[in-house]
C-alpha cells in the first residue's frame, strides 16, 4: 500500500541520498534485537548503518534521538555499542570534511557553487532555513503536487492509525511518532523542500516509518476477523 499510494516510486532511480539513507535507516531498525536483548554485535551494526545514513544525509541524525526507546537492556551494554557503531562513519566523515573544507562540520551542503554575472559565489544550505515553521508545516501537508496529502495519502492515513500501534507496541509507536515529528518540523523551515520533483523527498523517512502503524491496524483487523 505504501509503495503504491506514496511518492516512493517516483524516486526509485533518483540521484540523491534520500533513497539510500532511508534503506540504511530501515536496515538499522531491523537489525536491533526484537526482544531487546543485550546483543552487542547487532547494536554495533545498527549504529554503523545509522551512522552511514547520517553521513549521506546529516538530517538522519534526528532518527537517533529517540533510539534508546528501542535498544536492548541493560543500557550500559547496548548504548555504548550503538554509539560506537554510529561514531565510526561519522568520525571518518568529519575527517573528510576537515580535509576538503577545513572544518569537520563543514559539508558539501555549505559549498554550493553559483555562477553569476559577477563571478563565482558560494552558498550554504544552512541559509535556506528561513521559512515560517507554521507555514512550512501546513504546506508540507496540503500543498498541491508537493504536500503529503496529495502525493502520499497513505502516509497521512498511516499516522492517523498510530493508536493501533500504541496498543500493541508502545515503544515503537513513541519512537515513530517522535522521530517523524522531529524530521517533519526540521524541514518545515527549509525553503527549498518544495523543489522536489514529485512529493517531498526530504520526508522519505516519515513515509517509510508510516508503514508500521498501517501494519498494526491491518493486523488488528485480521485478528478481529479470525475471532469471528
Amino acid at each position: 500500500l505504501t509503495s503504491i499510494f506514496s511518492f516512493l516510486p517516483h524516486y526509485a532511480w533518483n540521484f540523491s541520498p534520500d533513497v539510500f539513507s532511508a534503506v540504511l535507516l530501515v536496515g538499522a531498525l531491523v537489525t536491533l534485537p526484537g526482544d531487546r536483548s543485550p546483543h552487542r554485535g547487532r547494536h554495533l551494526l545498527a549504529g554503523l548503518l545509522l551512522g552511514i545514513a547520517t553521513t549521506a544525509k546529516p538530517s538522519f541524525a534526528l532518527a537517533a534521538l529517540a533510539l534508546p526507546l528501542l535498544v536492548g537492556k541493560p543500557f550500559r551494554k547496548t548504548i555504548p555499542a550503538l554509539a560506537l557503531g554510529g561514531m565510526v562513519p561519522v568520525v571518518l566523515w568529519m575527517g573528510l570534511n576537515q580535509h576538503l573544507f577545513g572544518a569537520p562540520l563543514t559539508t558539501p551542503y555549505d559549498r554550493i557553487v553559483h555562477f553569476t554575472d559577477s563571478g563565482i559565489e558560494l552558498h550554504s544550505n544552512r541559509e535556506d532555513f528561513t521559512e515560517s515553521v507554521w507555514r512550512g508545516a501546513r504546506d508540507q501537508l496540503i500543498r498541491p503536487e508537493r504536500g503529503l496529502l496529495p502525493t502520499s495519502p497513505v502516509t497521512v492515513a498511516s499516522f492517523l492509525l498510530l493508536p493501533f500501534l500504541w496498543a500493541s507496541e508502545k515503544r515503537w509507536a513513541l519512537y515513530i511518532g517522535l522521530t517523524s515529528l522531529a524530521i517533519y518540523l526540521f524541514y518545515s523551515s527549509y525553503t527549498l523542500w518544495v523543489t522536489s520533483h514529485w512529493g517531498n523527498r526530504f520526508l522519505m523517512p516519515v513515509v517509510v516509518l508510516g508503514v508500521l502503524p498501517l501494519a498494526a491496524a491491518l493486523d488488528r483487523r485480521r485478528s478481529a476477523s479470525e475471532k469471528k
